[in-house]
C-alpha cells in the first residue's frame, strides 16, 4: 500500500513538471504578423566585382527577401535597380515560438540568383525587431507584430491547499457463489411470406479519378528529325563576286549562325542522352525565332551586329564572311583571333603628292582629310585629351540625332543613348586614362630608341580629326598622322 501511494506521488509530479514545461512554452504560441520593412545593401558584391555589368544605374543590385518559418515562406517582391529597398511585406504566421528563422536576401538575375547574404536565428532573437546585419548586407529591419496575446490565467501557476482525504480501510471482497438455474423456453418458429422486390438498376456514373503520379521521370515530347544541312546558306542572296555592304554581311552571318545551330540541333536530337534531348528542344525554339527573325527581315539583326562590329572595331566585308565561313562553327574568342586581319578596315597606302607649281595649290583628296600645316598648334597632352574626349561626344550625339530622323534606326538609339551618358558621367576618369595611354606610349618609343610624341604631333592629330568630323573612314586615316608618321 504505501508503494502504491509513493508511485502515485510521483505520477503527481510527473504531471506537475510537464504541466509547467508545457506553459513554458505555450507562452509564446499565437499568431504573428511579419513584416519586412526595408534594407541597406553594400555597393559592391566585393572589393572590385559589382552586382550587374553595365552603366550607372544597370549596375546596382534587384534585390528581394525570403523568410522560411515552420515550412511556411514570406517572399518580397522584386525591387529593381536599389541599393535601398523597401518592401513593407507582411504576412501572417502561427507559431509556437520556439521555432528557427531562415532568412536570405538575393539579388534577382536571369539565369541565376545572386546570394547578398543569408542568416539563421531563432524566433525570440527576431521578435526583438533589432536591424540586422549579414553578409553584404549592412542593415535589414524586420518588424514582429503579436496579434494574439496569451491567457494570464493559463500561463501562470496556481497555488491551491492540499486537503487530506481519509480513505475508508479497504476490506477484501468475498464473492458468493450462487447456482445458475438454466430456464428451457420452446421456440416457435414464425413462417413469413417472401414478397420479391423488383428495383430499377440505375447506372452510377462515377468520376474517374486522374492517375497517380508513379514517380517514373517524364518523358520528353517526341523530336522532330531533321536532315542535318551540308552547306552553309551564309551566300544566299549575294552575288558571286564584289564587296557587301554592311547589312548584307549582317544578315548573311545570321543565316550562316542558323546553318551552325541546325548542325547542332541534329548532333543532340538523334543522341539516346535524355540531357541531350531536352537541349535539343531550347535548341529546336531558338532556331524556330531566328527563322522567323530572318522571313521577316528584323532590323533589330542589322542594329545588333553593327554594335558588334563597332566594340570589336570589325569592318563587315566579303573577306570577313569568308573567314567565318571557313572556320564552320567557331566560338567567340576563335572567331576574333582568326579573323581580326581579314575583318580589320582597310589601311590606305601613303600616296606620294604629285610635284606641286609654286603658282598652284595643292590639290585635295575628297576621301582623305585636309593636310595639316607643320605650325598648325602645338597641343600639351591635358588639352589634346580634353578636346579628343570633347570630339568623342559630339560624334556620339551626331550620330544620335541621326539615328532619331531615321525609322530604321530606332533599335540602336537605345545604345547611342547609354554611351552618351557614359562619357558624360565618366568624363574626368577617361581623360585621365587619355594621359595614361600616352605616358605608356612615350615610354615604348623610348625604349625602343623611337622618336617621342611632341606637341606639334598632337596638334597635327586634333586638327586631322575635327577636319575628319565623324566619319570611320576618314578617322582611320588619321591614325597614321597621330602615330608620328
Amino acid at each position: 500500500m504505501q508503494c502504491k501511494r509513493r508511485f502515485k506521488s510521483a505520477l503527481g509530479w510527473v504531471a506537475m513538471i510537464g504541466f509547467f514545461l508545457g506553459w513554458s512554452t505555450d507562452a509564446f504560441a499565437g499568431r504573428y504578423l511579419i513584416t519586412v520593412v526595408e534594407a541597406r545593401i553594400a555597393p559592391k558584391k566585393s572589393r572590385f566585382a559589382r552586382w550587374d555589368t553595365g552603366f550607372g544605374k544597370m549596375t546596382l543590385p534587384d534585390p528581394f527577401v525570403v523568410i522560411e518559418i515552420a515550412g511556411e515562406r514570406l517572399t518580397t517582391k522584386v525591387v529593381q535597380n536599389d541599393l535601398n529597398p523597401r518592401w513593407n511585406a507582411s504576412r501572417l504566421f502561427v507559431l509556437k515560438g520556439d521555432e528557427r528563422v531562415y532568412l536570405s536576401v538575393y539579388d534577382k538575375d536571369l539565369r541565376s540568383n545572386d546570394l547578398i547574404g543569408k542568416i539563421e536565428l531563432t524566433f525570440s532573437q527576431l521578435e526583438k525587431g533589432l536591424s540586422l546585419t549579414f553578409g553584404n548586407v549592412e542593415m535589414l529591419q524586420i518588424k514582429v507584430t503579436r496579434l494574439e496575446q496569451p491567457d494570464v490565467r493559463a500561463t501562470e501557476p496556481v497555488e491551491r491547499p492540499v486537503v487530506p482525504v481519509e480513505r475508508p480501510v479497504e476490506r477484501p471482497v468475498v464473492p458468493v457463489e450462487r447456482p445458475v438455474v438454466p430456464v428451457e423456453r420452446p421456440v416457435v418458429p414464425v413462417e413469413r411470406p417472401v414478397v420479391p422486390v423488383e428495383r430499377p438498376v440505375v447506372p452510377v456514373e462515377r468520376p474517374v479519378e486522374p492517375s497517380k503520379p508513379t514517380g517514373r521521370p517524364v518523358e520528353l515530347p517526341p523530336i522532330p528529325r531533321v536532315t542535318a544541312p551540308e552547306k552553309t546558306t551564309a551566300y544566299e542572296g549575294l552575288a558571286a563576286t564584289g564587296d557587301i555592304s554592311t547589312k548584307q554581311f549582317c544578315y548573311a552571318v545570321q543565316r550562316h549562325t542558323l546553318f551552325c545551330m541546325q548542325k547542332q540541333y541534329h548532333a543532340y536530337a538523334t543522341s539516346a542522352d535524355k540531357k541531350n534531348q531536352a537541349t535539343a528542344q531550347f535548341l529546336l525554339a531558338l532556331i524556330k525565332r531566328v527563322e522567323s527573325s530572318l522571313h521577316s527581315q528584323d532590323p533589330q539583326i542589322e542594329a545588333q551586329c553593327q554594335k558588334a562590329m563597332l566594340t570589336d572595331n570589325f569592318v563587315g566585308s566579303r573577306s570577313c564572311l569568308d573567314c567565318l565561313v571557313q572556320l564552320g562553327c567557331p566560338t567567340l574568342p576563335q572567331f576574333r583571333a582568326s579573323c581580326a586581319q581579314a575583318c580589320a578596315p582597310p589601311k590606305t597606302a601613303p600616296v606620294e603628292p604629285a610635284p606641286v607649281r609654286r603658282d598652284e595649290p595643292a590639290p585635295v583628296r575628297r576621301d582623305e582629310p585636309a593636310p595639316v600645316a607643320a605650325g598648325s598648334g602645338v597641343l600639351g597632352i591635358q588639352a589634346f585629351c580634353n578636346k579628343a574626349t570633347h570630339h568623342q561626344h559630339q560624334c556620339l550625339l551626331a550620330q544620335y540625332e541621326a539615328a532619331k530622323k531615321d525609322p530604321k534606326q530606332t533599335s540602336v538609339l537605345g545604345f547611342f543613348r547609354v554611351m552618351i551618358d557614359r562619357v558624360e558621367k565618366n568624363k574626368a576618369e577617361m581623360i585621365t586614362q587619355c594621359v595614361k595611354k600616352y605616358e605608356e606610349e612615350q615610354a615604348k618609343r623610348k625604349a625602343a630608341n623611337t622618336p617621342p610624341l611632341s606637341g606639334e604631333v598632337l596638334g597635327k592629330c586634333m586638327a586631322c580629326m575635327e577636319s575628319a568630323a565623324c566619319d570611320r573612314q576618314k578617322l582611320q586615316i588619321c591614325r597614321a598622322v597621330c602615330d608620328g608618321k
